[in-house]
């Protein structure tokens, strides 16, 4: 982010582009330095005003606006986010540049997701153990999630407890364990 302090006029548009150019340049610079070289998708966006407002509205602006654009389309943009935020706007009115900003992203690698072969086979529970379900006692099987291989499966009602939560296999429902590790539940 550049604070520029400018009015939105077609004098002033060559300035603004430059700096978008060289904002663009850094976030990609950054982006490269934290995570590696590749492509980058660069975003820009400004911060507006009225002139003589206090306060500014961050409004996303595209990125042909670094070689092209002009001062009025920046200002349309500004007016229609105005109207949006505010239920008001003044086309008439003089607009000011508060700052602008670019920011660099591009998507994560995909994380490696390792898949096992997933060998069919009833899993037995741990213990048995007594449940309150809709208004009466039943009897339901004790899952450790670890303990379910692929392929493993098994009919509620059940519960499968694991590190991080609990699930409640209601009863008639079938649970499975995919090649991903993933615990499958389907009602039939």
């Amino acid at each position: 982010m550049r604070t520029v302090l400018l009015p939105l006029e077609d004098a002033t548009w060559p300035r603004l582009g430059a700096v978008f150019t060289a904002l663009s340049a850094e976030a990609g610079t950054a982006l490269a330095e934290m995570s590696g070289t590749g492509e980058a998708e660069v975003t820009l966006a400004a911060d507006l005003r009225y002139r003589g407002q206090s306060y500014e509205l961050t409004v996303p602006v595209p990125v042909r606006f670094r070689d092209g654009g002009s001062a009025g389309e920046m200002a349309a943009l500004f007016h229609a986010a105005h109207a949006e935020s505010f239920g008001h706007a003044d086309a008439a009115a003089p607009v000011e540049v508060v700052s602008l900003r670019a920011a660099a992203r591009r998507p994560a690698p995909p994380l490696p997701m390792p898949r096992h072969p997933a060998r069919p086979r009833a899993a037995a529970p741990e213990a048995p153990i007594t449940l309150r379900l809709g208004g009466s006692w039943q009897q339901a099987g004790l899952y450790r999630r670890e303990a379910l291989s692929p392929g493993a499966h098994f009919t509620g009602p059940a519960v499968v407890t694991q590190a991080d939560c609990t699930v409640l296999v209601p009863a008639g429902w079938n649970a499975a364990t995919d090649a991903l590790g993933n615990l499958v539940m389907e009602q039939p």
